[in-house]
C-alpha cells in the first residue's frame, strides 16, 4: 500500500511538472505570436506568384500613442488612467503596445467558388477588450459563391455590411486616422466586425447612372459591455438580422447609405441570467471621395434594453446618439490632411429618475491627422484629439412615492491624446 501511495504522489508531481512546463510554453509562445504572425506575412507573400488560385494578403499597423487626462468630478474616485484613457487603451507617458497585424488567404476553387481566411493579431494598451481576445483570432474565416454576375452568398465569420468603415476598420493603410471615428464604431462594445452566419449580396441596375447594393445577414457575435465600477469587461452573445443599403450616384465617389440590425442580447453586465434582451441599431452614412476632396459623415442610433438593475422589470429606455463628419485633402500624393468632430450624446428616460430624463454628452472629440503615403502600401500617419466627457452622478432619495433618484450631469474626463502610426500592407 505504501508502495502505491508513493507511486501515485510521483505521478502526481509529474504531472504538475508537465502542467507547469505546458504553462509556460503557452505563454512563451503567447508572447511570440505577433512575432510569429508577423514573420509569416514576410515569408509567405511570394507564394501567391505560385498558384494563381491562391492570393496572400496582409497588413499591420504600428503604433505609439499617449493620453494626458485630467480627472472630472465624476470619474476623481477611479484615479488615474481615467475611464476614457482605459476606453481608448491609451495612458500617460505612452505605449507602444497598440498595433493591428492580419494576415489573409484566398484560394478560388472555381471561377464562382472562393474561400478565405485571415489571421489576426491586436493590442490596444490598456483597455479592458485587451484581457477579452486571443493573442492570434480567427478574423474571417468564410466561403463564397457567386451566383450570376450580381449575387453572391458567404457562410462563415463574415466581415458584417455595416457603414462606410466596418469591413476596413482595421486596414490603416486606407483609414485616415488609427481607429475609424470612435464614436460610432467604438472597439469591441456595442459593436462587432464580423458574424458567424449567413450574409447575401445583390446588386441592382449596375449598368446605369444609378445602382444599388443591398446586403442581408443573419447570425450571431460576440462584444463587450464595460462595467462603470471596476473598468472591466463582459461578453455579450447577439443573435442578429441585419441589412445595408447603398446608393451609388452618376457622380463617381458619391452614394448613400443605410444600415439597420436587430439584436437579442445575452450576458453582460445588465442582464440577468437567461433573460435575455432586444436592441436596435441604425446608420445613415454619407460619402463623397474625390482625387483632391473627401467627405464622409454617419449618424447611428442605438437604442438597447436595459434593466434598471434588479429592481423587477423595470426598464431604462436609452438612446446611443453618435454622430461624426471627416473631412480630407489630398495636398498631393505624398501628403493627406484630415480633420474629424465626433458627437455622441445619451438620452435616457429611467423611471426611477424622479427630476425627468438624462440628457448629456458621453463624448465630443475633435481629431486632426497629417497623412504621409510613401506608397500605397506605407503610410506614416500622426494625429492628435482633444475630448470633452459628462456623466450622470445618481444620488438615492425618498419621495411619496417611495425610494428613487436624482441624476445630475457631470464632467467626467477632459484632456487629449496622440498617436503616431506605420501602417503597412501587401
Amino acid at each position: 500500500m505504501n508502495e502505491l501511495a508513493d507511486a501515485r504522489c510521483e505521478l502526481g508531481a509529474i504531472a504538475e511538472e508537465s502542467m507547469s512546463r505546458f504553462r509556460s510554453y503557452s505563454l512563451f509562445l503567447g508572447r511570440l505570436a505577433p512575432g510569429i504572425l508577423f514573420g509569416a506575412l514576410l515569408v509567405v507573400g511570394p507564394l501567391s506568384a505560385a498558384d494563381r488560385k491562391v492570393e496572400i494578403h496582409g497588413f499591420l499597423t504600428q503604433a505609439w500613442g499617449t493620453t494626458d487626462f485630467v480627472d472630472g468630478p465624476l470619474s476623481a474616485l477611479a484615479g488615474s488612467p481615467t475611464e476614457a484613457e482605459r476606453l481608448l487603451g491609451l495612458e500617460e507617458g505612452g505605449t507602444f503596445d497598440y498595433r493591428n497585424l492580419a494576415l489573409q488567404f484566398r484560394y478560388a476553387i472555381t471561377d464562382r467558388d472562393i474561400m478565405l481566411l485571415q489571421l489576426s493579431h491586436e493590442a490596444t494598451g490598456i483597455s479592458p477588450v485587451d484581457d477579452e481576445r486571443d493573442e492570434i483570432e480567427l478574423d474571417w474565416g468564410f466561403y463564397e459563391r457567386r451566383i450570376g454576375h450580381n449575387t453572391s452568398v458567404k457562410v462563415g465569420r463574415i466581415p458584417i455590411p455595416y457603414g462606410i468603415y466596418n469591413e476596413i476598420r482595421d486596414v490603416g493603410t486606407i483609414l485616415p486616422f488609427f481607429r475609424p471615428p470612435y464614436s460610432n464604431y467604438l472597439e469591441g462594445a456595442f459593436t462587432s466586425e464580423t458574424v458567424d452566419g449567413v450574409t447575401l449580396a445583390q446588386n441592382f441596375a449596375v449598368e446605369s447612372p444609378w445602382s444599388l447594393d443591398l446586403d442581408l445577414y443573419i447570425g450571431q457575435f460576440e462584444t463587450f459591455e464595460f462595467s462603470p465600477i471596476t473598468f472591466g469587461a463582459l461578453a455579450v452573445t447577439s443573435d442578429v438580422v441585419g441589412i445595408q443599403l447603398w446608393l451609388n450616384t452618376p457622380l463617381d465617389g458619391l452614394r448613400f447609405g443605410y444600415s439597420y440590425q436587430d439584436r437579442e442580447e445575452e450576458g453582460g453586465f445588465f442582464r440577468l441570467p437567461d433573460q435575455p434582451t432586444d436592441s436596435e441599431s441604425w446608420m445613415a452614412s454619407v460619402e463623397a471621395a474625390f482625387h483632391r476632396w473627401s467627405f464622409r459623415t454617419e449618424y447611428r442610433i442605438f437604442e438597447p434594453f436595459i434593466p434598471a438593475g434588479l429592481l423587477g422589470p423595470v426598464r431604462v429606455d436609452l438612446e446611443l446618439l453618435s454622430w461624426y463628419a471627416q473631412l480630407g485633402w489630398r495636398i498631393s500624393d505624398l501628403i493627406q490632411l484630415y480633420a474629424q468632430v465626433e458627437l455622441q450624446g445619451v438620452e435616457q428616460e429611467n423611471p426611477l429618475v424622479v427630476n425627468g430624463p438624462v440628457d448629456f454628452d458621453n463624448r465630443d472629440d475633435f481629431g486632426v491627422a497629417i497623412n504621409i503615403s510613401f506608397s500605397s502600401q506605407v503610410v506614416l500617419k500622426a494625429e492628435y484629439h482633444w475630448v470633452e466627457q459628462e456623466g450622470p452622478q445618481f444620488t438615492p432619495v425618498l419621495t411619496p412615492q417611495g425610494p428613487g433618484l436624482r441624476a445630475d450631469i457631470l464632467s467626467a474626463d477632459g484632456g487629449n491624446y496622440a498617436i503616431l502610426a506605420l501602417s503597412t500592407s501587401f
